[in-house]
């Protein structure tokens, strides 16, 4: 199967910056050192990046929350940075539901807590799959 990867050579740049931080800095830190890591990894590789970045939540069409992305890269990669001992499936859900807010269509999990090597999620949102997904505010709802 010939699959091309979405945003390859931006995902690829943004993979080396994480376990450039991982190789330095090691996997015993809390998020936010990390996330400043990240950032200046990031815009060591010519990529611009923005923090902390709103995302609305949805609740039958009406906004109820704001979620916040650690990181978007280039207005096109977002990245959710973690300290765990291991990534939980909560996690994903997260970064989907951050995908399906925003339009954006490629995500990372980025694990630096775990023991031994960088864990790392790659998600994919199409808009195939937004559109009919229930985290689309426009989704028809039945109450």
């Amino acid at each position: 199967m010939n699959m091309k990867l979405v945003n390859s050579e931006l995902t690829g740049k943004i993979l080396g910056c994480a376990f450039s931080v991982y190789n330095d800095v090691g996997p015993f830190l809390d998020e936010r050192a990390y996330q400043i890591a990240m950032e200046y990894a990031l815009s060591d590789a010519g990529l611009e990046w923005e923090h902390q970045v709103p995302f609305p939540v949805y609740f039958r069409g009406r906004q109820v929350a704001l979620g916040k992305a650690d990181l978007v890269v280039e207005d096109q990669v977002i990245l959710e940075l973690k300290a765990a001992d291991a990534l939980h499936p909560k996690f994903e859900a997260q970064l989907i539901a951050y995908l399906a807010s925003s339009g954006k269509e490629v995500g990372f999990l980025l694990n630096f807590g775990h023991v031994g090597k960088l864990e790392f999620r790659r998600l994919i949102l199409t808009a195939d799959y937004r559109a009919k997904s229930r985290l689309n505010p426009c989704y028809p709802c039945n109450p």
